[in-house]
């Protein structure tokens, strides 16, 4: 039987303000000078496993899914720049994090 507790080890007051960002490596954007046709999930086939290529409806499919956690904090407390700041920090990250779980 699976249990569910906090894994991040936060207080209740900062996991009620945490945005959570799904992360799917099928669908999200990958930026022009990162993408690989070679590495695209919906067109890669593993010669080893035969698994692949990826189609819509992957999540609900498949057992098991990785699940991963990171929780970053953006602390940019510079008047007039805070938002902007702390909405580029988000973006670079999750663009950047995406990568990492691609092939």
């Amino acid at each position: 039987m699976f249990r569910t507790f906090q894994i991040l080890g936060v207080s209740e007051a900062e996991l009620a303000s945490i945005e959570v960002d799904h992360v799917d490596i099928l669908t999200d954007e990958v930026q022009p000078h990162h993408y690989k046709e070679s590495e695209d999930l919906k067109h890669f086939k593993s010669e080893k496993t035969g698994r692949g290529p990826l189609t819509e409806g992957w999540k609900e499919r498949s057992d098991p899914v990785m699940c991963s956690y990171k929780t970053v904090e953006v602390k940019a407390e510079l008047w007039m720049l805070q938002s902007r700041l702390e909405e580029y920090a988000h973006k670079v990250y999750t663009e950047n994090y995406s990568l990492e779980y691609e092939i």
